[in-house]
């Protein structure tokens, strides 16, 4: 290898170069651009990478759009919503955050970032803020609920509520 030789990670496709992040797989070195990218590739590698003639699903070109709703217990206060929305967006994957009063939407690609990611940037920022507003937050994903997920399903146009 030469010292100006670049690769492309195979989690985002971004240009990285040989003194960025590496790892091992099937006796072959593949280079990160982020830690974030070298636990997705770590924790599902059959993602990224195909089989002989199979091209992966990444490879493909897929998507798997997710879209989550956490119901908390109180509104955001706007200085925390600020920067919960700032530190989601910056993270690979994310599509959209938006948050209204109680409610926080988040729209990612599962091929890029996971649930277990996006949890820890929210604990984290919430504990930014406070102990007890990290543990908010980290409640309100890991425990999103049969309510979220039928809530979640009125988004279809359908202008039902519940009462």
């Amino acid at each position: 290898m030469t010292m100006n030789e670049s690769h492309h990670c195979p989690v985002c496709n971004m240009v990285t170069d040989i003194d960025c992040i590496s790892s091992d797989y099937r006796s072959e070195r593949f280079y990160f651009c982020s830690d974030q990218c070298l636990e997705r590739f770590t924790d599902n590698p059959g993602i990224y990478i195909g089989e002989r003639g199979i091209p992966s699903a990444k490879q493909r070109g897929e998507r798997r759009i997710k879209r989550r709703t956490l119901l908390l217990d109180a509104t955001v206060p706007d200085g925390i919503a600020e920067n919960i929305i700032t530190e989601l967006e910056a993270m690979m994957g994310v599509v959209e955050v938006e948050i209204n009063a109680d409610k926080i939407n988040i729209t990612y690609d599962l091929i890029e970032v996971t649930t277990k990611q996006i949890e820890a940037v929210l604990e984290k920022t919430g504990n930014k803020t406070s102990k007890k507003y990290g543990e908010i937050l980290k409640r309100a994903f890991i425990h999103y609920n049969e309510e979220t997920i039928l809530d979640n399903l009125e988004h279809n146009g359908d202008t039902h509520s519940h009462h």
